[in-house]
């Protein structure tokens, strides 16, 4: 009978001993499963996070692209506190076609009159080409115009002297325009 208890009692200890083990092991494999759960949680996280400081650089390009465009809208309208610009441009682009730019009237809408616009009557003086090259950058200008009149004043009304070339006498013409500057905030 001592043979036999000494088998029942090692044979649970056996027992206890693969018991302990597979709770430990269950006990260890629940941890790293709880720990992988962990990690993949912390993981699409990561992904989440990605992804917004992804479209966060996008929207922050996309505001950059958008500025200047609307800068370049904002910059197409004029007010009364601006529109000394609309003048400059008118003068560079006389000094760009090689013309001369003599300004004669200019009507600015007041406060109240929230409908009409500025309107403008200039006169240009130079040789037909530059005038017609002045034409085509007044009508390229960023502002959008209404070019009411154009009159071209034949140069042997003007009694002007040409500008003298070797060979022959180039005609000075003039231009007489009335134009409304559209793009005008009354303000």
């Amino acid at each position: 009978m001592k043979y036999k208890q000494k088998i029942t009692i090692s044979i649970a200890l056996i027992v206890g001993i693969n018991l302990i083990a597979i709770f430990g092991w269950w006990f260890i494999y629940s941890g790293i499963q709880q720990k992988r759960d962990a990690i993949a949680a912390l993981r699409r996280e990561i992904d989440i996070n990605e992804r917004r400081m992804n479209n966060s650089r996008s929207l922050g390009v996309l505001l950059t692209d958008v500025k200047s465009d609307e800068e370049k809208i904002t910059a197409t309208f004029l007010n009364s506190n601006n529109i000394v610009k609309f003048i400059e441009d008118l003068e560079f682009l006389s000094r760009k076609a090689s013309t001369t730019l003599e300004v004669d009237a200019i009507k600015l809408p007041t406060p109240e009159d929230d409908i009409q616009k500025p309107a403008f009557h200039f006169k240009i003086t130079g040789v037909f080409s530059e005038l017609f090259q002045y034409f085509t950058l007044l009508e390229n200008l960023p502002y959008q115009i209404e070019i009411e009149r154009v009159s071209l004043i034949n140069p042997k009304t003007l009694n002007l002297v040409g500008i003298t070339n070797t060979k022959k006498i180039i005609p000075i013409w003039e231009a007489e325009f009335d134009v409304k500057l559209l793009s005008y905030e009354n303000i």
